[in-house]
């Protein structure tokens, strides 16, 4: 794609087991990427997708599935202000419950860096 191309992946399996009867034993696969391609000296592009098992705090379920795909763009508008936009899809599939969240998630912004200078006296 570009000279500057950076991709990470991994791929496993997950299974937890509870002591507390009540809680359902959690297998599954679960696996993670992420991208960063500078397509110019100006623009980098990010991606990132992953599905693993995380532990919450809510009562009656053990743990949840969290699936995630994002993706997000860079501009250095000038020497010193970074342009910033990104978008993500987010589902949790909770343990034991009938709970399924889905998140939609949008961000722009910017990032503005000053250089302070050392005087000597």
């Amino acid at each position: 794609m570009s000279p500057i191309t950076y991709i990470e992946a991994k791929v496993g399996y997950f299974m937890r087991d509870f002591a507390e009867p009540r809680f359902d034993s959690v297998t599954g696969i679960n696996y993670s990427a992420a991208l960063t391609w500078n397509p110019s000296e100006f623009i980098t592009v990010k991606g990132e997708f992953r599905r693993d098992i995380e532990d919450v705090v809510l009562l009656n379920t053990s743990s949840a599935v969290i699936t995630l795909y994002r993706l997000g763009l860079e501009y250095e508008f000038l020497d010193n202000l970074l342009v910033h936009v990104d978008g993500a899809y987010e589902t949790t599939v909770f343990n034991e419950l009938t709970r399924d969240d889905t998140i939609y998630l949008y961000r722009n912004g910017n990032r503005l860096t000053v250089a302070a200078s050392a005087s000597e006296g």
